[in-house]
């Protein structure tokens, strides 16, 4: 669901959404800067509502990074 209003927004606006700026030289497959625009839109997940977030391979790494752009 969250796609198809994701793409059902940039269809009615005619640009993207959460626009990010695309690093390759990371070695991170996730786009940071991307993530933080939607964090700032509806706010960073905690482990209080989302109790498996420790798990994700890269949460721990990228927790640094996201926090620095609170």
């Amino acid at each position: 669901m969250w796609a198809v209003g994701c793409i059902f927004a940039e269809l009615l606006t005619l640009k993207p959404l959460f626009q990010g700026a695309e690093v390759k030289a990371t070695p991170n497959p996730f786009q940071l800067d991307q993530l933080d625009k939607i964090f700032k839109v509806l706010g960073h997940p905690t482990l209080e509502k989302w109790p498996t977030l420790a798990n994700l391979s890269h949460w721990q790494q990228d927790l640094q990074h996201i926090q620095g752009h609170k």
